[in-house]
């Protein structure tokens, strides 16, 4: 189950292989739900990038985003369309961030 962000923020979640979880909101929210998250049972989760004082949000919810799956297990999402769709809200260079690109 996604924690509910009804008064932490907004973003997405991108689950499977690669599993991202974008979190937009006041630094106190974003840090509250970074502890709510880490309570949760996860393989390997580490900040691999934050902001502070972004003029406004990107996204106006927070939702499950789910591209192309393939692989043997049905987990791995498509990073071509992950990539667009960062491009698409204006975050093209959070891609190279994550992925070392």
């Amino acid at each position: 189950a996604v924690v509910s962000t009804q008064s932490t923020g907004t973003g997405f979640i991108l689950p499977g292989k690669p599993g991202v979880i974008c979190i937009e909101g006041s630094v106190a929210n974003c840090r509250e739900f970074n502890v709510r998250v880490r309570a949760m049972n996860w393989q390997l989760l580490k900040l691999q990038h934050e902001e502070n004082n972004l003029a406004d949000r990107r996204f106006s919810d927070f939702r499950e985003m789910i591209f192309d799956v393939h692989g043997r297990a049905n987990t791995h999402q498509d990073l071509g369309q992950f990539r667009t769709f960062l491009e698409e809200q204006k975050l093209g260079e959070i891609f190279s961030i994550l992925f070392k690109f």
